[in-house]
């Protein structure tokens, strides 16, 4: 190895151990510049800060010794109840731009889901129900999806036996301020987020037919998850009751806010189950 190697070795060495400290004492400064702002519980004069003091001082020498397991099992019990309060202070004031508190997304990068899948299944204890409700429904009238049979209801019977076609579709919407036509659609009014709905069944077996309902999203309803995600999310205390809260950072809250953003849209697509009165319910 030449010396020139050697050092080169050497400087790459010293970099790499540099590098770990460079990280600690920006951690570590973050953590400094924080405490400045909002100081660690218990060492200020804010509302929580005085009970959690006083809890401190009833579980110390003496005193906390009178107290016996209980009493100082039920002083811990409130200091935790309290610790979030503060938790939630700080995280307000982290850094916009860290990646640790903050969900950093690329605003030019959309995020789009193009549909909602539903899916029930009916077993032989629940065949009666699928048969009735097809029946009842009508949706297939002409036969445009039965193909070879009188209605949906004898095609899902021959499947079950066995015999048939696996899966067929018994039913087609579409919104009725939407401008697109199907052969076989009927309009039904749909919530905003869905342009709509295509319901098939499909035969699992003999004994197993599964009713899936694909809701095909509009373009406010592909745009929801896109919107929610790149909103602006402040942290957040989750209260639980009696429980310890939990604190969500910038990040968190806005993991939480996109999961129950698609959450939504599928339990807006239960309510439309409701409105095409209820193979799927």
């Amino acid at each position: 190895m030449t010396a020139k190697e050697d050092r080169s070795r050497n400087d790459a060495e010293q970099q790499g151990a540099t590098e770990p400290n460079e990280v600690r004492d920006a951690i570590a400064a973050e953590i400094a510049r924080v405490s400045a702002i909002v100081p660690e519980i218990g060492e200020g004069r804010r509302w929580y800060d005085i009970p959690y003091r006083a809890g401190g001082w009833m579980l110390a020498g003496h005193t906390g010794r009178l107290l016996g397991a209980r009493g100082r099992s039920a002083i811990n019990r409130l200091a935790n109840l309290l610790i979030p309060f503060n938790e939630v202070q700080r995280e307000r004031h982290e850094s916009a731009d860290s990646p640790a508190h903050n969900l950093l997304i690329d605003h030019d990068d959309p995020v789009r889901q193009a549909g909602v899948w539903v899916t029930e299944i009916f077993p032989p204890s629940k065949y009666a129900d699928l048969q009735s409700s097809l029946k009842r429904l009508g949706w297939d009238p002409d036969g445009l999806y039965s193909l070879d049979y009188e209605s949906a209801e004898d095609a899902v019977a021959e499947a079950r036996r066995g015999s048939g076609y696996s899966g067929m579709q018994v039913g087609y919407f579409v919104d009725t301020t939407s401008g697109h036509s199907s052969l076989g659609a009927t309009r039904l009014r749909l919530p905003t987020e869905f342009s709509s709905v295509e319901i098939n069944t499909m035969q699992v077996g003999t004994s197993l037919t599964a009713v899936t309902a694909f809701f095909l999203l509009s373009e406010s309803g592909q745009r929801a998850i896109d919107d929610t995600l790149k909103s602006v999310h402040e942290p957040r205390l989750v209260l639980r009751g009696f429980r310890r809260a939990s604190v969500l950072s910038r990040r968190e809250a806005g993991i939480r806010a996109t999961q129950e953003s698609r959450q939504a849209l599928h339990d807006r697509a239960r309510v439309v189950q409701g409105s095409v009165r209820g193979v799927l319910r």
